[in-house]
C-alpha cells in the first residue's frame, strides 16, 4: 500500500509539472498574439520619431553651418619668417568666413607640417578665430644637389627656402658624394652629420667673429677643409684649414683657441692634421 501510495504521489507531481509547463507555453502563445500588432504599431512610431529627429537635426545643423555666429572672422598667423601670412593660410587650407566645426586643427597642423621648410605647426581654434603658429626650419648651411641648391638645417633636412641664399650668409657644403638629395628629405651619409656637427661648434664656439667660413669642402677619404670668406678677424679670406679627418670637435676647440691667442692673421694655410702644426 505504502509502494503504491508512493507511485502515486510521483505520478501527482509529474501531471503539475506538465500542467505548470502547458500553462506557461499557453500564456506565452496568447501573449504573442495578442502584442504582435502593438509590436509593429510601436515599430512604426520609433521610425517616425527617429525620422522627425533626423529631420530637426539636419535643419539645425543647416542652420549652425549657415549662421554668421559660427563662422571664423579672424585669422592669426604667428612664428613666421620666411612666409608671409597669406601663404601660410593658404598652405592650411583655411578661408575666412568658414564655420567653426569645418576647421579640423589636426588635419591643418598636418598639411602645414608637410611644407618641407615648416618644422612644426600647433593651431588653436577659438569660437570665432583661428590661430596658426608655425615653427620655421633654420638653415645652418647651403649644399648643391643635381643642380638644385638646398638649404640644410641642423637635423640633416634639405628644404627649399623663400628667401635666396643671397639672403643668408651661410657656409656652403661641397664635395658631397652618393647622396641624392630632395626637399623634405634627411640626410643620410655619415659624413654629412660629421660636416652639419663641424657648422655647429663653429657657431657655438663663437668662431664666426674670428673665421667666416664660406666653404666646407669633403675630400677623399673624408677629409675636410675649411676655406675663409671675407669678414673674418683672424682668417683672411681664401685662407684654407685643414681640419683633417677625425675628432673633429677637439680640432674645432683647438682651431678657436689658436686664434684667439693670435696676433696676426692666418693668411693662406693652417694645418691641424698630425702632430705638425702650420699656420701662414
Amino acid at each position: 500500500m505504502a509502494k503504491g501510495r508512493a507511485q502515486s504521489r510521483i505520478f501527482s507531481s509529474r501531471r503539475k509539472k506538465y500542467h505548470l509547463v502547458n500553462a506557461k507555453l499557453s500564456r506565452k502563445k496568447k501573449r504573442k498574439k495578442k502584442t504582435g500588432p502593438h509590436h509593429v504599431l510601436w515599430m512604426i512610431t520609433l521610425a517616425i520619431i527617429a525620422v522627425a529627429i533626423a529631420g530637426a537635426g539636419f535643419k539645425l545643423w543647416q542652420f549652425i553651418k549657415n549662421s554668421p555666429k559660427f563662422q571664423i572672422s579672424e585669422i592669426t598667423v604667428s612664428g613666421e619668417e620666411t612666409f608671409s601670412n597669406r601663404e601660410i593660410v593658404e598652405l592650411g587650407g583655411l578661408k575666412q568666413k568658414m564655420n567653426f566645426f569645418d576647421v579640423n586643427i589636426y588635419a591643418i597642423e598636418k598639411r602645414l607640417e608637410k611644407v618641407p621648410a615648416i618644422k612644426n605647426a600647433k593651431v588653436i581654434k577659438d569660437w570665432n578665430s583661428v590661430l596658426l603658429n608655425i615653427e620655421e626650419r633654420q638653415p645652418i648651411a647651403t649644399v648643391k644637389s643635381e643642380g638644385t641648391q638646398y638649404f640644410i638645417d641642423e637635423s640633416g633636412v634639405a628644404f627649399l627656402n623663400p628667401k635666396t641664399s643671397r639672403d643668408l650668409d651661410l657656409p656652403s657644403i661641397k664635395g658631397l658624394k652618393g647622396e641624392k638629395l630632395a626637399s623634405g628629405r634627411k640626410c643620410k651619409s655619415r659624413i654629412m652629420f660629421e660636416v652639419l656637427d663641424i657648422i655647429r661648434l663653429y657657431r657655438d664656439n663663437q668662431l664666426q667673429k674670428l673665421i667666416n667660413i664660406d666653404t666646407v669642402e669633403i675630400k677623399p677619404q673624408n677629409d675636410i677643409i675649411l676655406w675663409a670668406g671675407s669678414g673674418g678677424l683672424k682668417v683672411l679670406k681664401g685662407a684654407e684649414i685643414r681640419l683633417g679627418n677625425k675628432k673633429f670637435k677637439q680640432q674645432m676647440e683647438y682651431l678657436a683657441s689658436i686664434l684667439r691667442d693670435r696676433q696676426d692673421p692666418v693668411r693662406k694655410l693652417l694645418e691641424l692634421r698630425g702632430n705638425r702644426k702650420v699656420a701662414e
